[in-house]
């Protein structure tokens, strides 16, 4: 909760997407910085870009193309908001993902070890 409120306070947001009272999927805009877009060789300035957080699809609708609208969503979202990149971090396991973001224009940056295991850096341009 404290992580979530933190992210929000600094210009982060969340959609919610239900079917009535039941959660369907999520999505983070986070603000970047400069920081760590440079440990991941990524040379843009934090006010041109803004990061795709944690996506969530509910087990139940997997497969229903969530993903990808959501991902169209953040895209508009960062347009209107005059970011000219999106930056992610994906775990190199989670194929489906990489999969949906490099359909959706993003490139591989960089990859990474931490504690989770392999970790993809991705950025796309607006």
């Amino acid at each position: 909760k404290e992580e979530i409120n933190g992210i929000l306070k600094d210009g982060g947001k969340i959609w919610l997407y239900f079917n009535k009272q039941e959660l369907v999927c999520s999505m983070f805009y986070m603000p970047i910085k400069e920081s760590s877009l440079r440990k991941h060789n990524v040379m843009f300035n934090e006010i041109e870009v803004g990061a795709l957080g944690p996506i969530m699809v509910s087990p139940k609708y997997v497969g229903n193309g969530l993903q990808n609208e959501m991902i169209q969503v953040l895209n508009k979202y960062c347009i209107d908001n005059n970011k000219k990149y999106i930056y992610t971090k994906v775990c190199s396991d989670n194929v489906y993902c990489l999969r949906n973001l490099i359909k959706n224009g993003y490139i591989l940056k960089d990859e990474y070890e931490n504690e989770r295991g392999m970790n993809s850096a991705l950025i796309k341009e607006l």
